[in-house]
């Protein structure tokens, strides 16, 4: 009598091409669709985490802060939630809906960005701030995973590769721009 388990394949030897499942993607409109979708909500972020710097004088007069509170504010509030949230955002991605992810991403950074406009001092505008940034934290690492399921590997390699080479254009051309004043 054989044992079943001999007869099983071994999770950990690689699988030969041909019996792998062809892998399937949604239909390109839904696919770039996602892609605008993923868009419109990081111009929103970005908007949420820039727009302190257009609020800076009204803020100083507001709560009678200084430069180096304002820096906190608009820097090391923000990131340092974005940054370390970042990563157990990723861990959920792995594990559960990403769709959910970032709905629950959008509503937590837009309940911190209205109370950030409600804030009546200092410290809630900076906890305010704080939930921004973990409401954010979503955003990233699941629109990543989303897109790299809807598009295969040639056309997400052009992607990401476009967004690197854009990016990196944008940098160089606000750092030529600084050097000149």
């Amino acid at each position: 009598m054989q044992n079943k388990a001999m007869n099983s394949p071994d999770p950990h030897e690689p699988v030969p091409p041909s019996s792998r499942a062809p892998e399937t993607y949604p239909a390109p409109a839904q696919a770039w669709y996602l892609v605008g979708v993923l868009m419109v909500l990081y111009v929103f972020s970005f908007i949420d985490r820039q727009i302190l710097g257009l609020l800076v004088d009204p803020i100083k007069r507001e709560f009678g802060v200084s430069d180096t509170q304002v820096g906190l504010l608009q820097g090391l509030t923000f990131a340092v939630f974005y940054c370390v949230l970042g990563i157990p955002a990723g861990w959920l991605v792995d594990r559960f809906s990403r769709r959910w992810i970032v709905a629950i991403g959008v509503f937590l950074w837009s309940i911190a960005a209205t109370a950030c406009g409600l804030a009546a001092g200092f410290w809630q505008l900076v906890a305010a701030r704080m939930g921004v940034g973990v409401g954010e934290a979503a955003l990233s690492p699941s629109a990543y995973s989303l897109i790299g399921d809807a598009f295969p590997a040639r056309v997400w390699d052009a992607l990401s590769g476009s967004t690197t080479w854009v990016s990196r254009s944008v940098q160089g051309w606000r750092l030529s721009s600084a050097a000149s004043w």
